[in-house]
């Protein structure tokens, strides 16, 4: 039963049903929209699968499906796979449990399994074949009456990869995006910023044949989002697509490797310690300064602090367009009793740049002190404070469940961003901002000019001590975490709907 409904499910014209039947599920689950995600993500990559079955070579090669008038990739994927059969020429069934043993001891189909993660090794096939044309001749924009507009972005994920997503969806209705996301040996296209769905073209050797591919596809813009894993030949991409392209800061690798400013330490060399910006000797960063049609930054800091360290050009501000607006969403501050424990919430993968050591000292502080606080985190600490468990509490989303979830169960006083370098937005601070939540944060970087005017939210100097962390804390507690805020201004024109998309 479970088969038969993975088969129909792998269908593109049963993909609405099916989603309509995970919204009611979803209903009765708090992550509504991971649900519909997971099940929509199921869909596509069984559909990923499908595209690579080569249905008229599988009736030729096989008389007996086509006597039976069966659906070749219905077959493969359901019985093929087991018999030892092929999908198409490009694609030996058996050389592929040959040279991955393990999926064939787990009872994987190998096909699926060569969609899912080809991309995170090179295979190849007994003809020599480094990827399917097949799969390539197949994939295609899903909407060609929209202009097509290309994102370029690094394969790292993190906050690059949601401002990628985000403004993907923003403006889906004006155009349809397509990812390449780049490593230094292959770049891949897909409709996700994550890769699902994705083909894969060698670099520099195949680097013709992903701009054959991109003009086929009918891209009218290039959006660069960051390079730092493809620098080695993003500027002959952009040179051989001849297209109008922006370029969009959302940190300082356009100047500096380093791209959050920090020293040896994970701390903000400060000022006056930076070292020149010779982005002029470097082909990328000079293609991506000089070349651009716009460049763009995401925060008023981010534009000033690359104006006075040396980018010559003008250089529009455009916040990233993140849904429901975080910022105007009301601070309601939790009440704590008398002798009541102080629950402090910090979120995100936190290392040295995002505070961990002013983390573990605070926490280290507030038991040799025996006060009433516990710090929480949503996300990761490395290297962890084991010693430190009830001062400091480390929630996973693997054990805690999402976000909304982990602050139910936390119910956090106040939520805490030490950070020890200049932000450049923090999507972790916009997690905050969303769920209601008292902050108190670094005055570095753009943090001040997104919460500055917000109600029931505190700056401190981001070379604060711990000790004056903790006693900043405690003074909030003696204000009940609240103070007043001003009217939050009128949203600005829509840079991204009104002007990205201007060809």
């Amino acid at each position: 039963m479970i088969e038969r409904f993975r088969l129909w499910a792998r269908r593109p014209e049963n993909a609405g049903p099916l989603i309509g039947v995970a919204a009611r599920l979803a209903r009765r689950h708090q992550n509504k929209r991971g649900v519909v995600r997971w099940i929509s993500r199921a869909i596509q990559r069984l559909y990923d699968v499908e595209q690579l079955v080569d249905a008229d070579w599988y009736r030729k090669t096989y008389p007996d499906i086509a006597l039976a008038g069966v659906d070749p990739a219905l077959h493969y994927l359901s019985q093929g796979w087991r018999e030892r059969r092929d999908p198409s020429p490009h694609f030996s069934t058996a050389a592929y449990f040959a040279a991955n043993p393990l999926v064939e001891e787990s009872g994987a189909n190998p096909l699926a399994h060569y969609a899912e993660f080809n991309r995170h090794f090179d295979w190849r096939t007994a003809d020599g074949h480094a990827n399917l044309p097949l799969a390539r001749k197949k994939w295609r924009r899903l909407y060609p009456d929209r202009p097509g507009v290309l994102f370029i972005l690094h394969d790292f994920g993190g906050g690059s990869a949601r401002f990628a997503a985000e403004l993907a969806a923003h403006i889906s209705r004006q155009a349809e995006v397509v990812f390449l996301r780049g490593g230094a040996d292959a770049a891949e296209i897909s409709r996700t910023e994550d890769g699902l769905g994705s083909i894969r073209y060698w670099v520099p050797s195949e680097l013709d044949a992903l701009c054959t591919k991109l003009r086929q596809l009918d891209i009218r813009r290039v959006v660069v989002l960051h390079a730092v894993s493809l620098r080695a030949y993003l500027a002959p991409l952009l040179r051989k697509l001849r297209l109008p392209f922006d370029f969009v800061a959302l940190d300082y690798f356009c100047l500096y490797d380093e791209v959050h400013l920090c020293g040896p330490g994970g701390r903000f060399l400060g000022e006056r310690n930076l070292p020149p910006a010779n982005w002029i000797e470097d082909e990328a960063r000079r293609t991506l300064i000089t070349e651009s049609e716009r460049f763009i930054a995401c925060s008023h800091d981010l534009a000033n602090r690359l104006a006075a360290l040396g980018v010559p050009r003008p250089i529009i501000v455009a916040p990233p367009p993140e849904p429901g607006a975080p910022h105007r969403f009301r601070c309601w501050p939790r009440p704590i009793r008398d002798g009541e424990r102080m629950r402090v919430l910090t979120i995100g993968a936190i290392r040295e740049n995002k505070g961990r050591e002013v983390i573990v000292a605070v926490a280290q502080l507030a038991r040799a002190r025996k006060l009433p606080i516990r710090l929480h985190i949503y996300g990761d600490l490395q290297p962890a404070a084991p010693d430190l468990e009830d001062y400091l509490a480390v929630h996973t989303e693997q054990g805690a469940g999402p976000l909304a979830s982990a602050v139910c169960r936390v119910w956090p006083h106040l939520a805490w961003f030490p950070f020890q370098a200049p932000e450049t937005h923090s999507y972790s601070l916009s997690d905050a901002m969303a769920h209601g939540l008292p902050i108190l944060a670094s005055e570095i970087g753009a943090i001040p000019e997104r919460i500055a005017q917000r109600a029931n939210s505190w700056l401190a100097p981001w070379d604060s001590s711990p000790e004056e962390w903790l006693e900043r804390m405690l003074d909030l507690r003696r204000l009940g975490f609240s103070s007043p805020g001003v009217r939050p201004p009128a949203e600005q024109e829509d840079f991204y709907r009104t002007e990205l998309l201007k060809l």
